[in-house]
Formats: structure tokens, sequence, C-alpha cells
């Protein structure tokens, strides 16, 4: 994971969380795919992460999405410039 875009997973999490809520709407959707890994400093990036229960995405039930990006840590953490699919194949 050292050569993904900080920005990505910030992006990969409110993305999930959307989509949590699309599928709970859809009444014959049964399967969604969520990536677990998490960076040791997620928790900086947003009011709140997805929480897992028993292999299970819990659907927050907190206003919006049910978390908010958090500016402070996203300056904390900008996205890498070199690395990443952005610059793969390319030389430096």
């Amino acid at each position: 994971m050292k050569s993904t875009s900080r920005r990505t997973i910030s992006m990969a999490i409110s993305a999930s969380l959307m989509n949590a809520h699309f599928c709970a709407a859809v009444a014959n959707l049964r399967i969604m795919e969520i990536d677990i890994d998490r960076l040791a400093w997620d928790h900086e990036l947003f009011t709140h992460l997805p929480e897992i229960q028993d292999g299970h995405l819990v659907i927050p039930d907190r206003p919006g999405w049910g978390t908010e990006p958090n500016e402070e840590g996203l300056r904390a953490h900008p996205p890498k410039t070199s690395g990443g699919l952005l610059n793969y194949g390319r030389r430096t």
C-alpha cells in the first residue's frame, strides 16, 4: 500500500460508505465488497471510520453518509507526488 495515494485511501472510505447506503436502499442487492485494510492514521482523515462487525459493514445512522472528512487530517497527509498508479511506468 506504500505506493497508493493518500487521497485515494480517503476517497475509498467515503465511497464505501456512500455505496453502503445505496446498497441498503436496493431491495435485491446481496453483496457489496469493501477493502478492510486500514492505515494507522485513517482515524485522522475522517470523523468516523467504517465499522465492521462479524465481517459485515455496519451502516451508520449518523446524518449524511455517516462521516465527514477532517480537513486538518487531510492537510497533515498530503497526496504523494511520485509513485502510485498515476506515475506507473514513468521514469523519475
